[in-house]
């Protein structure tokens, strides 16, 4: 185990050198990590206590000093060998043989730079049991007012957590932080102990807020107390948050099959836990089965669209027959709170509609069987069991013409792709706000700085179309669709490969046939998904083809399809490289 535990004393926002900081943490933690075969490496940062005065500095608060402490579990340093670990080119074993490598630097240079802080070093240690380095170093706080104060919020006030760890350091480390943040906490070591005293709560009528489980356990690991706790029948509902320090690819889609609500990997950010434990906590009980796993990308995401959007409620209807633009539609709306079902075509749309109440419609304007124009007529005529359910167009042509077909339809709003996931948040917030509901706003309302929702979304969709074609834009796929999000982006990547190629296959097979009409809808659908993946030179060459078929041009589609072909592979190339598997 590596764990850090910073006191809740320790000022959050400090002036120092980062650089200097950072090395001696480096190359201390290191070498506690080489020399420790199994046990734990501990840092703990307090204040030291005494130390704090005015700063000299202009417009600054206290200088005060820092005690960082590395304890760690492994071979340990003979007394007389002590004295010189701080000399340079020194090392505690001389021989030829010696196991661990190294210029004997290391800590000659933490000295330097401790002193360059104002702080010094030093070494407790016990050949064979462990040993601990230690270094202070002086920083400046801010001024008392100088900025807002960050008062945490109360969503882990008084929320009973149950916390499950063999490792005694882990469970006063996570224990004293769920305490600070006004939490009560019941901590235990075995999974088989969890389960007695999970018994004994709710046979009394209380319960536990969460669980938060580690993986290594003897006897019974956190996957399986995870499972059986999922399997029982008095407390299969309480939100299970896994916590491991052997983080494996795929670990993430592993636990949320299992039920866990959320996945982090040890050590841990108390940031990041703190976003996670409430990301959990907002999370509705009774749509569990709806929502990913929250991981700490996700978390993150979800506290950054709170920021800048407001919490939303509602369940959404997303009426779209594109596998990637339906887990993209279904991303943002996760990510703001919402519940969703899917409808395949205007046929489902419809149907769902008369059968369940829903906040919202997204509709999809080009689908099979039945389009978004029609179904949204439909939906319309039935105004008595739908009035003012907002419905929004979500298509590929951004054209004012298409604006004026939207609002013949009874459409209330429209959004473009390749879709930008905060544009539609914007848009989500604007129609699910209890103010937009009473006063209901126009689609021609300018409510974009920079114009009307309409011209912005056809000019940000005509700028991604008519600049420099990538053949896989990574950077904007994280920007513009997943936000950061790793898990996200792989999602729709992984959707993207396995379906990119029977869709190209289906394009040749109608143009072989003449099929003109089916060989255009499959060059549509083929530019919808690389749009959204960001694969811009196949979205770029598949619009041209859908174009070229709009105008009843077969030939032209056919001269194009090899192009679209050989940017396709070096898209697949790209996007295998990011995902790491072979092609």
């Amino acid at each position: 185990e590596i764990v850090c535990m910073p006191d809740p004393d320790v000022p959050a926002k400090i002036q120092g050198d980062p650089s200097r900081l950072r090395q001696i943490l480096t190359n201390l933690i290191g070498n506690a990590i080489k020399f420790t075969q199994e046990g734990e490496v501990v840092l703990n940062v307090s204040r030291q206590q005494g130390t704090e005065e005015h700063s000299e500095i202009p417009e600054a608060g206290l200088t005060i000093t820092l005690l960082f402490t590395i304890s760690d579990t492994g071979v340990g340093i003979p007394e007389d060998k002590i004295n010189t670990l701080f000399s340079k080119f020194s090392q505690v074993d001389t021989s030829t043989t010696r196991k661990f490598g190294g210029t004997g630097l290391g800590l000659a240079i933490s000295k330097d730079l401790a002193a360059m802080m104002g702080g010094e070093v030093g070494c407790e240690s016990v050949d064979g049991q462990g040993s601990k380095f230690w270094f202070t170093a002086c920083f400046v706080t801010q001024k008392p007012g100088a900025t807002p104060i960050m008062v945490l919020p109360g969503d882990l006030q008084n929320k009973h957590i149950l916390m499950v760890d063999d490792n005694d350091t882990n469970r006063i480390i996570l224990k004293s932080q769920l305490k600070a943040w006004g939490a009560r906490v019941e901590d235990v070591s075995g999974g088989h102990n969890a389960l007695e005293i999970l018994s004994k709560v709710y046979a009394r009528g209380d319960k536990f807020d969460m669980a938060i489980l580690d993986m290594h356990m003897p006897e019974m690991d956190g996957e399986e107390l995870g499972v059986t706790i999922r399997n029982h029948n008095l407390f299969s509902n309480i939100p299970l948050v896994m916590l491991t320090s052997l983080g494996q690819p795929g670990d993430s889609k592993t636990f949320e099959e299992l039920g866990f609500d959320a996945y982090l990997n040890k050590p841990v950010r108390q940031s990041e836990l703190f976003d996670t434990l409430v990301a959990v906590l907002n999370s509705s009980e009774n749509n569990r089965s709806k929502r990913p796993i929250i991981t700490r990308h996700r978390a993150r995401e979800m506290k950054r669209y709170q920021a800048v959007l407001p919490k939303l409620q509602g369940h959404v209807l997303v009426a779209e027959d594109n596998l990637v633009n339906q887990k993209v539609a279904l991303g943002v709306l996760n990510k703001l709170g919402l519940t969703a079902d899917i409808a395949h075509n205007g046929v489902e749309a419809l149907q769902a509609v008369q059968n369940k109440t829903y906040d919202l419609v997204l509709m999809d304007l080009q689908m099979p069987e039945m389009d978004g124009l029609s179904a949204t007529r439909e939906i319309r005529r039935l105004e008595e069991k739908n009035a003012g359910i907002p419905i929004i167009a979500m298509t590929a042509a951004a054209m004012h013409q298409d604006k004026d077909k939207c609002l013949e339809a009874g459409m209330d709003d429209y959004i473009s792709k390749p879709v930008n996931s905060y544009a539609l948040g914007q848009v989500l917030v604007r129609w699910l706000r209890q103010e937009s509901k009473l006063n209901k706003p126009e689609i021609e309302a300018d409510y974009n700085p920079k114009g009307s929702q309409i011209e912005h979304q056809e000019s940000e969709t005509q700028a991604i179309f008519n600049s420099p074609k990538p053949v896989f834009d990574r950077k904007a796929l994280m920007e513009k669709v997943c936000h950061y999000d790793d898990d996200f982006a792989t999602e729709i990547l992984t959707i993207y490969v396995e379906s990119a190629g029977p869709k190209l296959e289906s394009l040749k097979e109608f143009l072989s046939k003449d099929n003109i009409v089916q060989a255009t809808r499959n060059a549509h659908s083929i530019r919808g998904n690389a749009g959204n993946c960001r694969c811009m030179a196949v979205a770029e060459t598949a619009q041209q083809m859908e174009k070229a078929g709009r105008s009843g041009n077969i030939e032209e589609m056919k001269l194009l399809l090899p192009k679209l072909q050989r940017q396709h592979e070096l898209a697949l190339v790209e996007i295998r490289r990011y995902l790491n598997t072979e092609a």
